[in-house]
């Protein structure tokens, strides 16, 4: 049996680990959060690039982008005000950053 942890980390940034009916894959899956929790979610991605030297003037917005997303990794859109970045969130390591603007 193929197991999967999403913890806290996960859960704030808005994802729920699920399973494809008849795979045994695990996905995370967006949860339906409020216009705040949205908010916390791209303030958070943003911080943890700005660790990594990257910049962000105002996190606007974050969205999931499921298809590219794995088990234990969260790919993120990141929209900033001066810049837009796809954002690969793996637990214990630094994020994959791409600026896609």
């Amino acid at each position: 049996m193929t197991q999967i942890s999403f913890g806290l980390p996960s859960l704030l940034l808005g994802l729920a680990p699920i399973v494809i009916p008849g795979t045994g894959d695990y996905r995370p899956m967006p949860i339906h959060v409020s216009e705040a929790q949205a908010a916390e979610e791209a303030a958070v991605i943003a911080a943890q690039i700005r660790k990594q030297g990257f910049v962000c003037d105002r996190p606007l917005r974050a969205e999931a982008e499921r298809e590219r997303s794995k088990p234990n990794e969260a790919v993120w859109v990141l929209k900033c005000q001066n810049a837009t970045y796809r954002v690969r969130l793996i637990p214990k390591r630094a994020a994959d950053v791409e600026r896609i603007d």
